[in-house]
């Protein structure tokens, strides 16, 4: 009876490391896109918006991919 209280630490552990992922996929899209506007300069910071936007969309699919998966188990 003991095995399902420690697979909920488990994902309790697993769904503490979800921000700190986020954070690193929109944190790389936002120099990604500095690096673009920085090497093609434009009037507005538009490489940065739209990969911004991009890392945020990427972030929250493998965020529900991840909780997909660890719903199955």
């Amino acid at each position: 009876m003991k095995r399902p209280k420690a697979n909920n630490r488990s994902k309790f552990l697993q769904f503490t490391s979800i921000p700190f992922e986020m954070f690193i996929i929109i944190f790389g899209a936002y120099k990604l896109g500095a690096y673009l506007d920085v090497k093609y300069p434009n009037e507005t910071s538009l490489y940065t918006i739209i990969c911004m936007l991009s890392g945020v969309m990427l972030s929250m699919g493998y965020i529900l991919i991840r909780v997909k998966k660890l719903n199955q188990k």
